[in-house]
Parts: structure tokens; sequence; C-alpha cells
């Protein structure tokens, strides 16, 4: 009995536990973030706040210095998953969680698995709960759960039209010319959704709504939405398969259209089987690429690219490369994780040598574009032809660095012709062009082109 009472003691010390002088002090974070931390769950606030720290170190080597944004505005954006990943771990029938061996993403992974096995838990024609008892998963791995619950999915079937497809929560949004409308549906389950899709009708999470894409009494699409967020996480068609592509021009109404209230963030490459939800790149590369355009923090690049089908990704890049907020995404860091994921990397070079902008705004950072440059290099099969593409447009040979302009002719079958191009820009540059080398003596030059000049000496020793 003493022991037992220690025991709870020792409990309520340790739940009593205040981390945030150990995150101000050691892990260098602010009060208001230490604050957040704790308040989230003191227990867990040290995994929180590492987790945080090198979910926003990636996050500063692909985003531009001038759009990053401090830890302290950072932390917002992840709120919401931080209380999805807390919510997790205080739920009594799961699977084991090592929280502390796990990423943010890792964690974040296992929320959108839980959502699956939860639809199938709440389901109250099983009363699954009531049959194997309250905390029967504590016993199971994650790939069992997941597996119980993919069969529960599997087993629900699509009735088509069903009596009575809306109640007075459905609210009719839009009606397109042919007899088809979106409804939304302030709840996040549905019924009726139930039985004429075959699939769950369970929002990812208890705040958000459905959206119900409806004609006669029948639906066709379901897609969860978060109001507060104006995100969405599932976008499903019949027996939770995607929805087929002749009803993308009524997911892209919904993408386009913010009356209703909107979609700003497209989730749907997160929770379990994200493979199953519509993407964004499988719509036509041109509507993709705009969309993009004008809410360019709908999804990452990389996340849209990775589910975009093969044989659209090369236009949806090329389209892509029209709007300035893609091409500001990709600079500085943005660009070797884009291009490194790519296929027809040449295609891709040629595309950005096109760009007005581009290797302009990377040469701001010091030794991006020579590292730009070696990448898309480094990765063609026509160097020459690209070499002297890059020595062609506009500007580059000025802002070449030493390093850079070694890059160039190492790089070229001919080095002499790659140094005597650099040459003849610089002079061009300082002089105009001239049939015989200028008479002014070094002093009499710009040190810009002065210090170019011994880099050229330098390079014919070299090479």
């Amino acid at each position: 009995m003493l022991n037992t009472i220690r025991m709870r003691l020792l409990e309520s010390l340790l739940a009593e536990k205040d981390n945030r002088k150990v995150l101000v002090d050691k892990l260098g974070v602010s009060q208001e973030i230490a604050d957040w931390a704790h308040n989230l769950s003191d227990k867990l606030s040290i995994w929180i706040v590492n987790s945080l720290k090198e979910k926003y170190s990636q996050y500063v080597r692909n985003v531009a210095d001038d759009d990053k944004v401090g830890l302290d505005d950072f932390y917002k954006t992840l709120n919401g998953d931080y209380r999805d990943i807390i919510s997790l771990i205080k739920k009594k029938n799961r699977p084991e969680i090592k929280l502390k061996e796990l990423s943010f993403d890792d964690a974040k992974d296992l929320v959108g698995k839980y959502q699956y096995i939860e639809a199938w838990l709440d389901d109250p024609a099983t009363q699954v709960q009531a049959e194997l008892g309250q905390g029967f998963l504590q016993n199971r791995t994650w790939d069992e759960a997941l597996a119980m619950a993919q069969e529960w999915h599997e087993s629900l079937t699509a009735g088509g039209s069903v009596e009575d497809l809306l109640d007075d929560k459905d609210e009719i949004i839009h009606t397109f010319d042919d007899g088809f409308s979106w409804v939304l549906r302030k709840s996040n389950t549905c019924p009726k959704s139930r039985e004429s899709m075959g699939h769950c009708a369970t929002a990812s999470k208890p705040n958000m709504y459905l959206l119900r894409l409806v004609k006669g009494n029948s639906e066709y699409i379901t897609v969860d939405w978060d109001p507060s967020e104006k995100s969405s996480i599932q976008i499903k068609g019949l027996n939770n398969k995607k929805p087929i592509s002749k009803y993308h021009k009524y997911i892209t109404w919904l993408l386009q259209n913010d009356g209703w209230g909107g979609i700003d963030k497209l989730k749907t490459n997160t929770g379990y089987l994200p493979h199953t939800n519509f993407q964004l790149g499988e719509l036509e590369p041109e509507v993709a690429a705009n969309i993009f355009g004008s809410k360019p923090n709908i999804m990452d690049i990389q996340d849209i690219l990775e589910y975009t089908p093969n044989n659209k990704k090369s236009d949806l890049i090329k389209s892509l490369f029209n709007y300035q907020s893609f091409v500001n995404k990709l600079i500085p860091y943005g660009f070797s994780k884009f291009f490194d994921m790519v296929d027809g990397k040449d295609a891709i070079s040629a595309i950005v040598i096109k760009n007005p902008t581009f290797l302009e705004k990377m040469n701001k950072y010091k030794g991006v574009l020579t590292y730009t440059l070696g990448e898309m290099i480094g990765a063609s099969n026509y160097k020459d032809k690209l070499i002297e593409a890059l020595l062609a447009k506009d500007g580059l040979i000025d802002m070449l660095d030493e390093e850079g302009a070694k890059l160039l002719i190492n790089n070229h079958s001919n080095p002499d012709f790659v140094r005597d191009a650099i040459d003849e820009a610089i002079f061009a540059a300082e002089f105009g062009d001239y049939d015989e080398e200028p008479e002014e003596s070094d002093y009499q030059m710009s040190e810009s082109v002065r210090l170019k000049k011994v880099i050229i000496t330098e390079l014919r020793k070299l090479c």
C-alpha cells in the first residue's frame, strides 16, 4: 500500500514538472514557444521543441531568404498538427507509439493512419470495441490494426441512388449547368453519403465539414474541409477510390472559387493511403499550374510532383515556370531538391535558361549560382550545347565567379572556346565591340573588369 502511494505521488510530481526553463536555456527557443509546448503537453514538451527545430531546419534549407519566417512564426503553422499528435498520444485504444524515436513527419503519419482506423472503431454498426474490449489495439501492431480497419473499409459497398440524400445539415453552394451540385454539409459525417459512396463518409478531424458532389439522389465525390484552416485532406470517389477524370472540372471549380469558403491548402498527400486521393497534378497541366500560381501555398511542389502522373509531369513543370510565384519557391535552395526529383533534366535546364530572372536571382546568394549550374551541367547529356546556351544568355558571364568560370571551361569539349567567349564578353561589356584589343592599360579599367582579366589569365594557366 505504501509503495502504491509513493508511486502515485511520484506520478503526480512528474505530471507537474515544468520543462520551460530547459526549453529556453538549453534548447534555445523563445519563452513564447516554451509556453506553447508546455501548454500542449509538458511531459512531451522537449520532444515537441526538438522535432519543431528539426522541421524548421528543413524549412529554411528550401525557402528563399526573402520568404523565410522566424521560428516564432513558423511553429504557428504546425500548431494544428502538433495538437493532432498529442491527441493521438492520449488515445487509449491504439497500438504502441515510441514518440521519442519519431520525427514530426513520422508522428504525423501515424495520425493519418489512426484516422483511418478510428473510422472503423467509431462505426456504430460494428460495435467492435464492445466486442473486443475498449483497449484491444494496445496489444496489436500498427500493421495489424490497419489490416483490421482495411477489411472493414473494403466491406462497405456503394449504393448509388439513395432516397433523401440531403437533409437540413446540407447547403447547396453551387449548381452547374449539367445538374451537378456541390453541397456543404456542416457535419463531419454523413450516413447517406456512406450509403451512396461505399466509404466511411467521415472527415479526417472532428472539426471538419464534408463537401459532396451530388446529382439527383446520387453522390459522386466526397471532400473533407476544415473551415478554420480552409484545408482539405481527403478527396474521394466511390469506394474510397480516386475520383475519375470526368469529374475533375468540378474539383477545379472548388479549388479556384473561394466565395463559398475556399480551399487554401491541400493535404491530400498526407493521411493513410494518399495514393487513393485526388491529387492536384492529375488535372490538366495548365489548369494545375494556374491553381498553384494563384495559390502558391496550396501544396509543396515536391508533394505535387510526387503524385503527378509521369505523362503529365513534364508539361506541368513547363507550365509552372510561367508563374513567378513558383519560380520564387525554388530560390535559392528549393531548386536542388526539385531538380533531383524530376526526369528530363536537360528540358528543365532549357526552361531555366529561358526564364528572364531565375539565374540572376540565384546569383544573389553566394555560391548558389555556381552550384546550380554544376547540377545542371552534371546531369546533362548535352554538356556542350548547355554550356554554349549559358554563354549566350545575356548577363550570365558577368555573373560568373572564378569557380563558375572554371566549371564551364572544364566541362566543355573545347575549353579554349569557352575561355575566349568569356574573355570577349568581359571586354565587350566594358569597352563595346572592338576588332582589336583595347589600348587602355589596367589602371584605366574598372575594378570588376581588372579582376575578371586576372581570373581569365589564371584560368589559362590552370586549364
